[in-house]
């Protein structure tokens, strides 16, 4: 029996997914996503699984990956290909230029120290740090994560999905060995 033109022009669950993580440049929440799909989040991972797939056979350094609730598109950089990586150390640079150097480096401490209060921070950074946290909180890098149980009540602050998501990362494990970034004088006190 031949398929009609309505059917057959109808796009795939996939093509749907991949279309609508493009439109919104790479990552959607899981509940929005199958929303407006009108599927289960058992669907959606089959048509994320699909993707990977078709991707994986076409060579693409493309894939798609589930971040909590947050699915998003990412590469992924073979430690064989060195040149690729060149290309997208650059992209990064020009990505994290907006962030200035002190909050760079705020953004690192509480990468690898969090939960952590702004007394800690200054601590490890030896100055203070109000402005440059502040500004980690409007910009979304990071947020509040409770309070310390010592005297005052700090608050305590960590990452958020857009820190993982601006610097290409699922998890936090894939943060580099603090061996690597040696050439940082505040790393040498985390």
């Amino acid at each position: 029996m031949p398929v009609s033109k309505e059917v057959a022009s109808k796009p795939k669950g996939r093509q749907v997914l991949e279309a609508l993580l493009f439109i919104e440049h790479g990552s959607l929440q899981e509940k929005k996503l199958c929303k407006i799909m009108g599927i289960s989040p058992q669907e959606l991972a089959s048509y994320a699984s699909q993707l990977n797939k078709q991707y994986e056979d076409n060579n693409s350094l493309l894939r798609l990956q589930k971040n909590d609730s947050l699915w998003q598109t990412v590469s992924t950089c073979p430690p064989e290909c060195k040149e690729l990586r060149t290309y997208a150390k650059a992209i990064l640079k020009e990505r994290t230029k907006r962030l200035q150097a002190l909050q760079l480096e705020i953004l690192a401490i509480v990468a690898y120290k969090q939960p952590i209060t702004k007394v800690e921070i200054e601590t490890i950074r030896g100055s203070k740090a109000d402005k440059q946290v502040e500004e980690l909180l409007q910009e979304d890098f990071i947020r509040e994560a409770g309070k310390k149980a010592s005297p005052g009540s700090p608050l305590l602050y960590r990452t958020t999905k857009k820190f993982l998501r601006v610097f290409s990362l699922a998890t936090l494990n894939q943060l580099p060995p603090l061996a690597d970034l040696k050439n940082y004088s505040f790393i040498k006190k985390l």
